[in-house]
C-alpha cells in the first residue's frame, strides 16, 4: 500500500464569500453568467439544482456555489485551488466575488475589494 504524506505542505486553495439579500437562484444565474463572459474561464460542471459549478482557469480550479442562509438571503462562496500560488488564487477569488457583487448591486455585501 502506498500513502501520500501532507506533512509540511500548505494548501494553495483560497476562497472569498459574500452575503446577498436575494434568493439563491437569483444569485447563481448572474454569477455563472459572469464566469461564462470571461475568456480565461471555462465551466466544466454545472449543477443548477445545487446552485454549484466548477470551472478552470489555466492551472487552477474554481468552484462557485450559492446556498440559502436565511429566507430571502444567500451566501455566495468561491474557492480557487490547485496551482502553487496561494496569493494569486486569493486575488482571483476576491476579483470574482467583487465582480459578481458589483453586478448584483447593493443586495451584495463582501469584505473583498471591488475589482
Amino acid at each position: 500500500m502506498v500513502g501520500a504524506s501532507t506533512a509540511g505542505k500548505v494548501s494553495a486553495h483560497r476562497s472569498a464569500t459574500a452575503s446577498v439579500a436575494l434568493a439563491p437562484e437569483d444569485v447563481f444565474e448572474p454569477a455563472v453568467t459572469i464566469l461564462l463572459e470571461r475568456d480565461d474561464i471555462e465551466i466544466t460542471a454545472l449543477d443548477e439544482a445545487a446552485n454549484r459549478c466548477t470551472a478552470v482557469s489555466g492551472d487552477v480550479t474554481i468552484t462557485l456555489w450559492v446556498i440559502a442562509s436565511a429566507p430571502g438571503r444567500s451566501r455566495l462562496s468561491i474557492m480557487v485551488g490547485r496551482g502553487t500560488d496561494a496569493d494569486a488564487n486569493q486575488a482571483l477569488a476576491d476579483r470574482l466575488a467583487g465582480t459578481i457583487c458589483l453586478k448584483l448591486g447593493p443586495a451584495c455585501e463582501t469584505a473583498q475589494p471591488s475589482p
